[in-house]
């Protein structure tokens, strides 16, 4: 290979690997986003659940079983 053909080929691979850090940092920023959203996430979703154990504990809401249901009045 020739001097200019050497440093053509440098000169592309270090375009390349420009191109890859920028997208790895790129792609780690959203990484780090989305984790963050999750936990929220996850919290929220454990707020929730114990919103509806409290409400179901003080019998706000039906029982899942209908047969502990009074049967409907026209029977």
């Amino acid at each position: 290979m020739t001097d200019k053909a050497l440093i053509q080929r440098m000169d592309k691979l270090e375009s390349q690997l420009a191109f890859q850090d920028d997208v790895i940092d790129s792609l780690n920023h959203l990484v780090t986003q989305q984790s963050r959203e999750l936990q929220q996430l996850q919290q929220q979703l454990k707020l929730v659940a114990s919103k509806v154990k409290n409400l179901r504990d003080d019998d706000a809401l039906p029982n899942a079983d209908a047969s502990q249901e009074p049967p409907p009045p026209h029977y």
